[in-house]
């Protein structure tokens, strides 16, 4: 359960009125305060549709626990109430039958805990379709905390704002304003959408909780914040949040991007630093960064293409492990799960053909487990990025070592990150530049059309409003919600009914 969930659309705002005076006819003795009562309502109902937009048979888990709702920390919303949520959750399934609950139990044999679990019914969803409730509404409050600390078994801690902190933080926010402000969106054929969901669903259920893993995409999952761990603020750094993080490589070429005043998505063009931290290790031993990191000897071309992902796998391991053997043991582990083609090298060979190529930095890096030191020297490049960017007006949407605009913004961000590299280390990095959606249609129909010509086409339009038809839904309804498009057009009840 999301306690940051919230809306000001009047869409949402009506369903709420609706669900509210429902329960409030069902308990009026129990409702004082009703606008506690419907800031708990609006936030359930929201999560319970962003989990349902998400996938059909997701649930939401929420605590029935007294004691959690009267913790204080910097990471929990203040509006919480253990007795609003818990009425509310017994009203709706028991007296209005709007959502099933599976009540939390705990495990005899291994002791383990697991909360109450809760999902829309048939007849609530309904009122999301009459209410005509998009993903695009959902936005996250503020006041969560978006510089967060860990200690070393990843447990969330807190701490005493410093400068630093308070710095971070009020970058993070500027980061987080224009993307609040942007349409980010995938246009990808519903069914295509839909299937990419399932797989990150089933991949989603066999990964533990925690920053890296792979989510299922939440359209209104925007808002970054960053992660430092083992109780450091100069370990780890990272930013996380966003959904496009979850998109798979090669899919992200399908995110499009609309800024304020803007009425059609754009293109993207996503650029990524080569091989960052390994340069970043080669920058602190005052060395400039090879080209390619993973060129090693005695392989030819094609051997060294296939071969890539399991160097740059065996490359994170020996930044990150304390030993050979450790970093051996897990790229062997990743081998057997990959079902990697048997003539590849095997994962020893793999790390010592590493360790030939990289003996200026295997003192100093190798098997000292610094790979969290060396990503907040990658965070602090990736914010220098970012506010560059966000000075020329532009939402970019961070993936750790590679990031995404429009592609109008492709010639700035590629300057952007060659002077933020330089600025934090002294030296500068290789990028490599991947396809448009444009670029990559235009490969395979043997570029023989222009974007002009396709803009031109009803045909086209009508076809792509067709086949993609969850994306146009979701970026008209955007449109229709912002107050500089509704202005321009004198709309001004909200209701985005105007045609298209």
């Amino acid at each position: 359960m999301d306690f940051s969930a919230d809306s000001d659309a009047p869409q949402v705002n009506s369903l709420v009125d609706h669900l509210f005076e429902q329960v409030r006819r069902e308990h009026d003795k129990e409702i004082r305060a009703s606008a506690k009562w419907k800031q708990h309502i609006r936030c359930l109902v929201l999560n319970l549709f962003a989990v349902r937009h998400v996938h059909t048979g997701r649930y939401i888990a929420i605590s029935q626990n007294r004691n959690e709702y009267s913790k204080k920390s910097r990471y929990l919303a203040n509006c919480r109430s253990h007795s609003i949520t818990a009425h509310l959750i017994l009203y709706l399934t028991e007296n209005l039958g709007y959502i099933s609950i599976h009540p939390g139990w705990q495990d005899k044999k291994t002791g383990k805990s697991y909360l109450t679990r809760v999902r829309a019914k048939k007849s609530l969803v309904s009122m999301f379709d009459q209410y005509e409730i998009d993903i695009h509404m959902l936005k996250r409050s503020g006041g969560i905390e978006s510089i967060r600390l860990k200690d070393e078994q990843k447990n969330l801690i807190d701490y005493q704002d410093t400068l630093s902190t308070i710095v971070n933080r009020t970058s993070v926010e500027t980061l987080n304003r224009r993307l609040s402000q942007t349409f980010i969106g995938m246009h990808l054929p519903d069914c295509a959408y839909s299937e990419m969901n399932e797989k990150l669903v089933e991949e989603d259920r066999t990964r533990w909780n925690d920053d890296d893993r792979i989510q299922p995409i939440d359209l209104s999952r925007k808002a970054l914040y960053r992660v430092f761990n083992d109780n450091d603020f100069e370990v780890g750094g990272r930013f996380y949040g966003g959904w496009w993080q979850s998109v798979p490589g090669g899919l992200r070429k399908h995110i499009y991007i609309c800024p304020p005043y803007s009425t059609y998505p754009k293109y993207t063009v996503e650029i990524d630093y080569s091989s960052m931290q390994t340069c970043i290790a080669y920058a602190c031993c005052n060395i400039q960064p090879p080209n390619d990191a993973y060129v090693v000897e005695g392989y030819d071309q094609s051997a060294l293409k296939r071969m890539r992902p399991f160097l740059k796998a065996g490359m994170l391991r020996v930044l990150n492990a304390k030993s050979d053997h450790e970093a051996i043991a897990s790229l062997e582990n990743a081998f057997a799960e990959k079902l990697m083609p048997t003539e590849l090298p095997t994962a020893e060979s793999v790390v010592r053909c590493l360790e030939d190529t990289h003996r200026v930095i295997y003192k100093q890096f190798f098997y000292k487990a610094k790979g969290k030191s060396l990503m907040w020297v990658e965070s602090k490049i990736a914010e220098h990025v970012m506010l560059s960017m966000c000075r020329q007006r532009a939402a970019v949407l961070p993936i750790h070592d590679s990031f995404i605009v429009m592609k109008s913004y492709r010639d700035y961000l590629g300057r952007a990150m060659d002077q933020a590299f330089k600025a934090v280390t002294g030296f500068s990095c290789d990028m490599t530049y991947d396809q448009t959606e444009y670029e990559y249609e235009m490969e395979q129909e043997g570029g023989t059309f222009t974007r002009a010509e396709i803009d031109a086409s009803f045909e086209y339009l009508d076809r792509d409003y067709e086949l993609h038809a969850g994306f146009w839904k979701q970026f008209y309804s955007w449109l229709h919600g912002q107050d500089w498009y509704l202005a321009s057009t004198g709309i001004d009840d909200g209701s985005g009914d105007e045609e298209f």
